[in-house]
């Protein structure tokens, strides 16, 4: 299996986080592609280190 990721549109959200607004992710064998576009981004929002815990990360709340 071979993807081919692509990100483009850097784009400045409140805060002065950098981050790229379109991405697109590829399988070269098929052609199929999924684009997400990111119209919000928020970081370091002040959230407690018991919110990353593994359980966490790998489900959710």
């Amino acid at each position: 299996m071979v993807k081919r990721l692509e990100n483009t549109k850097p784009v400045t959200f409140p805060g002065g986080n950098l981050r790229n607004s379109n991405i697109l992710m590829t399988d070269v064998r098929t052609g199929h592609a999924t684009s997400m576009v990111i119209k919000a981004f928020r970081a370091n929002e002040g959230l407690p280190d018991s919110t990353f815990t593994v359980r966490e990360l790998q489900w959710g709340l």
